[in-house]
């Protein structure tokens, strides 16, 4: 019996690879130009001189550089900008610590522990996300002005860690699940306690959902402007965005383009180094929180 000849696989002319190709990396260099674009000009009107800010055509960069902007916000009110970036840091990280902790703990229960409800108390949970902030404004400011936590950087941190805490399970039981159970098993067969197998066997096969927890955790809390300007009263003690807010509604800072930019440039430079160091893990992280295995 003969068989039949294949026909032969048709190729694309050229024309249209070449087509396809300036729409693949035309489309990925738009999108990269439009997300670094406000980048590169909050930095390049950060080291103008006061002189070319409003000068026609515009300048964005121009040489020699001018770093008198930066000394002028980190001089802010006798270095009250300085002491803004020491609330956020403490609050960000005391944050992440404690989402992370309390996240893995909680998303190891629901991945792999039984116990009664648990699929109910997991949508609960997750029901939580879908209630907009500003609608329990007014309860949890009462909460904390009852504990008098007011004006009190812990209140933050309670807050940023409660709010964050359901993706951030959803993330890690999504993660624990597309780990195989076969792990898990042979451990507690050889006399591993479930805390061991935690520490031991999970977290280190966990280390993305780690990096994707911390990166979030991080951002939100550093960036967050509507709490700190509400439960950090004292003008002298609160978060960097509401400090930056401040400069822009201030009569003397107000106008000063270049400062402004520069307090914009140190702001968000913590969380690209952070996201630098990580960024290894934050896609894997994603991914592996968002589907099972």
């Amino acid at each position: 019996m003969t068989s039949l000849p294949l026909s032969p696989t048709k190729k694309r002319p050229a024309r249209w690879r070449t087509f396809n190709a300036i729409v693949v990396y035309g489309g990925n260099l738009l999108a990269t130009l439009l997300f670094i674009a406000p980048w590169l000009w909050s930095f390049g009107v950060s080291l103008l001189p006061a002189t070319l800010l409003f000068t026609n055509p515009p300048v964005v960069f121009h040489f020699p550089l001018d770093f008198s902007s930066y000394q002028a916000v980190l001089q802010f009110e006798d270095g009250r900008f300085v002491a803004a970036m020491k609330i956020s840091a403490g609050v960000a990280v005391a944050s992440s610590l404690s989402v992370v902790v309390l996240s893995c703990l909680a998303g190891y229960a629901f991945a792999r522990l039984k116990f009664i409800g648990k699929e109910i108390l997991f949508i609960l949970i997750l029901g939580t996300m879908m209630f907009p902030f500003t609608a329990v404004l007014i309860p949890l400011f009462s909460i904390i002005s009852k504990l008098k936590l007011l004006n009190n950087p812990l209140s933050l941190v309670i807050l940023y860690t409660t709010f964050q805490l359901p993706f951030c399970i959803f993330l890690f039981r999504n993660s624990f699940e597309s780990i195989p159970s076969a792990l898990r098993d042979a451990a507690l067969i050889d006399g591993c306690h479930e805390f061991d197998v935690l520490r031991r066997i999970m977290l280190p096969l966990a280390l993305p959902a780690i990096a994707t927890v911390i990166i979030y955790s991080m951002y939100h809390s550093w960036n967050e402007f509507t709490s700190a300007l509400i439960f950090l009263t004292n003008e002298t003690q609160t978060t960097v965005p509401v400090v930056l807010s401040y400069m822009a509604l201030s009569g003397r800072w107000g106008t000063k383009d270049n400062v402004l930019m520069a307090g914009s440039v140190l702001s968000f430079l913590p969380i690209l180094v952070l996201f630098l160091v990580f960024q290894r893990f934050f896609v894997h992280g994603l991914i592996s929180g968002s589907t099972k295995g």
